[in-house]
């Protein structure tokens, strides 16, 4: 009986002095009945490792993919239930909202996309790439320069162009600047449908 009064007098307090707190926590005190989501309630510094905890796991639910996000919320429900089991311990409480802290702040540590870095500015005349985003090996033509790639390593073998500032690159998919062409006058990380077909190019500099 003693329990009882207790544990309804906590739910009480609960819905006399956070009647707002739904918004802010991953669960409503006004609905609070396990002994462990009473004593958060009881207790601002557990309503705050909520708190932080609930914005982790929302943006860990945004950074996942479908089948990732459905690991989250299994995680989440079983650590739920872990924390149910501390009762109305606060020691315990906070012990469980730190470790899951930790575990949301490494997965969006792991999660996050680096800002790509912004490639160097480009060399004078125009540069030939073998990958798309300026990857592997490169060859350069010298401003005004041309060059027929027949017969050499580099015939049907550009992906990617750097263009200096004034100058303009044709490629030709033939020998000797026949064939179809395609100008470029700026960085293209990938030339598109003329991927490894130049086997000519022309760079003209003002």
């Amino acid at each position: 009986m003693t329990y009882l009064i207790r544990f309804f007098g906590a739910a009480l307090v609960a819905v006399l002095l956070f009647p707002g707190s739904a918004s802010a926590m991953t669960f409503n005190c006004n609905d609070a009945y396990t002994a462990d989501e009473l004593t958060i309630c009881e207790r601002q510094n557990l309503r705050d490792l909520d708190d932080e905890m609930g914005d982790l796991y929302d943006d860990a639910l945004g950074e996942a993919h479908s089948q990732l996000k459905y690991m989250l919320e299994e995680m989440q429900a079983a650590w739920v239930r872990a924390r149910n089991h501390c009762g109305s311990t606060r020691r315990c409480i906070r012990r469980h909202y730190r470790a899951r802290i930790r575990e949301l702040e490494g997965f969006l540590e792991r999660t996050a996309v680096a800002e790509p870095e912004a490639p160097p500015p480009a060399p004078p005349g125009c540069t030939f790439y073998e990958h798309n985003d300026y990857g592997g090996a490169s060859a350069q033509l010298n401003a005004n320069e041309q060059v027929s790639f027949w017969g050499t390593s580099w015939d049907n073998k550009v992906s990617s162009v750097r263009v200096g500032g004034g100058c303009r690159l044709t490629g030709y998919t033939r020998a000797l600047y026949n064939g179809r062409d395609e100008t470029y006058s700026s960085d293209t990380p990938s030339v598109g449908d003329m991927n490894d077909r130049i086997s000519s190019a022309q760079c003209v500099c003002q």
